[in-house]
């Protein structure tokens, strides 16, 4: 599953979903919440203002559970597999930069080419995901002062 999403209000969660961060986070501050997609079945990615992460069904039960963390990596260190998938499926690309990402619970990695495309990978370097920066602010769809930015996801079904 890829680990990123769109991010929705509060009021677009799912009661279930809801409940269990009442009932298991009771004083914990929403930082975001993300709708993800694994192979069709939606998933809420819950973020907290400590960076604690859940990753939820729309049953509200924790699938996965962490601590959001990044860490740069230099491209010399990248594996063999994420980097012949670059120079095979953008060959005109160069790596801008790379990190190991810890999001609900799990280990990826995720690399930035200077196109603006971001290609995301599982700790094994089999490719999981690409997210392009549409509006050519080098976001990546993060939340640029409160302004959504234009983000296409593609999923590898």
């Amino acid at each position: 599953m890829c680990p990123e999403g769109i991010e929705i209000d509060e009021d677009s969660i799912p009661q279930l979903v809801l409940d269990y961060v009442a009932l298991n986070h009771p004083n914990a501050e929403l930082d975001d919440v993300y709708l993800l997609d694994d192979n069709g079945i939606p998933h809420y990615g819950i973020e907290f203002e400590d960076h604690t992460q859940v990753l939820l069904d729309e049953n509200g039960n924790l699938l996965s559970q962490g601590v959001e963390n990044e860490v740069d990596i230099a491209t010399s260190d990248l594996s063999i597999t994420i980097t012949d998938y670059i120079t095979a499926n953008y060959p005109n690309a160069t790596i801008k930069e790379a990190e190991q990402e810890d999001k609900y619970g799990t280990t990826y990695i995720e690399v930035e080419l200077d196109n603006g495309t971001s290609l995301i990978f599982d700790i094994d370097g089999n490719y999981l995901c690409s997210e392009i920066d549409d509006d050519d602010d080098g976001n990546n769809g993060g939340n640029n002062g409160g302004n959504n930015d234009a983000v296409s996801y593609t999923h590898l079904r």
